[in-house]
């Protein structure tokens, strides 16, 4: 635990646990409306669909951001992209009018920031902390990841039956919140010059190139 000594990390990573808890909240908020909303269960596999594919194809995308861009910002862009979401899905809920196709295109939205903001999250880490405490900080984060991942079902379920739908968007859009606030907070270490300013498209063939020719990859 002596990452969460570096004040830098720990705001970090309490705002983690709450952006990704507001993820796996939406996780299942999202497809039970669409069931409800139609009365199919095809309709609740296209919900987890819509979040995934997108996190998936985004995650390119995210890493020549992580390279040309301040990671913070493209995290905290990608934050407010969550936020929105999370808040127009508590109104649409509200008002009553799930449009099965709009909720899809909400929840894809959220889907694909999650997936631009993966690897600037991941390469942000190393500007918190210590070398020495590099290692301490990535099992952290996973332990973060895997906290959300019990917890989110956890506290939408108990929302939902309490409260019902909107108060989870709600809820989700509060922890989004809580994340950018924990992203002022923080004040990484700068990392030295950027790589020279290819196209993103010549990044991404650079990317795909490597992964295909170093094993493990």
């Amino acid at each position: 635990m002596a990452a969460l000594g570096c004040r830098p990390f720990r705001a970090f990573w309490v705002g983690a646990v709450c952006a990704s808890t507001a993820t796996w909240m939406l996780n299942l908020t999202v497809p039970l409306l669409l069931y409800q909303a139609t009365g199919r269960a095809l309709w609740a596999g296209l919900g987890a669909f819509a979040q995934f594919v997108p996190a998936m194809l985004g995650s390119p995308v995210g890493g020549v951001l992580a390279d040309r861009l301040p990671r913070r910002g493209v995290l905290a862009a990608t934050q407010l992209v969550a936020l929105v979401v999370a808040v127009v899905l508590a109104l649409v809920s509200r008002a009553g009018t799930t449009a099965p196709l709009a909720l899809l295109a909400l929840v894809a939205a959220a889907g694909a920031a999650n997936g631009v903001q993966t690897p600037a999250w991941q390469s942000l880490i190393p500007q918190l902390v210590p070398a020495r405490h590099l290692l301490n900080a990535i099992a952290l984060n996973a332990m973060q990841a895997n906290l959300a991942r019990a917890l989110g079902p956890v506290l939408a379920t108990a929302v939902l039956v309490r409260f019902g739908a909107t108060a989870a968007f709600l809820v989700a859009a509060g922890a989004n919140v809580l994340m950018l606030l924990a992203l002022v907070l923080v004040r990484p270490r700068p990392t030295g010059a950027r790589a020279p300013g290819e196209s993103m498209l010549a990044r991404l063939r650079a990317g795909i190139r490597h992964t295909r020719r170093v094993p493990g990859c």
